[in-house]
């Protein structure tokens, strides 16, 4: 992959390693979903996806983190106007976070965000730990969810 160099100044080895192997594990999800009649309908949403990454990664290199994704729109005279939607991503040991299944975007790959300095803003800032979706989305029907994409990352 290719980094602009202030995010690999704000990384680590082990971050971006991290990032390729969760892309992977994606990868060969996406590859073999169709193969299996049962899953093939089914739907992985990013609080299942993030728990299914988690079970597979079991070193402590990452921990799955439900909470709050921050949308905004700019209108023509320059009003804000933000919005917010339950979402789950992975922090890595560093503190940046590794989204597998970021909002509002198709992509074959998990993104890596900077948790530091002047990027902060635009990449982690937009993500806000809350118990409370935790609460309301960590049921038998997600981990059963997970358990089964953990099944087809192999």
């Amino acid at each position: 992959m290719i980094y602009a160099n202030e995010v690999v100044e704000r990384t680590t080895k082990e971050d971006r390693l991290l990032l390729c192997r969760i892309s992977e594990l994606l990868w060969e999800a996406s590859r073999d979903i169709s193969k299996v009649k049962s899953v093939e309908r089914m739907i992985f949403e990013c609080h299942s996806i993030c728990r299914a990454i988690c079970l597979e990664i079991t070193d402590g290199s990452v921990k799955c983190v439900d909470g709050n994704y921050i949308g905004m729109t700019i209108d023509d005279d320059y009003h804000v106007k933000c919005f917010t939607h339950s979402h789950s991503w992975l922090t890595t040991r560093s503190g940046n976070i590794i989204d597998p299944y970021p909002p509002g975007m198709m992509s074959t790959n998990a993104i890596l965000l900077v948790n530091d300095g002047w990027l902060k803003p635009y990449a982690t800032g937009r993500y806000h730990p809350d118990d409370r979706v935790t609460r309301e989305i960590a049921n038998p029907k997600t981990w059963r969810k997970a358990r089964v994409l953990q099944r087809l990352f192999h």
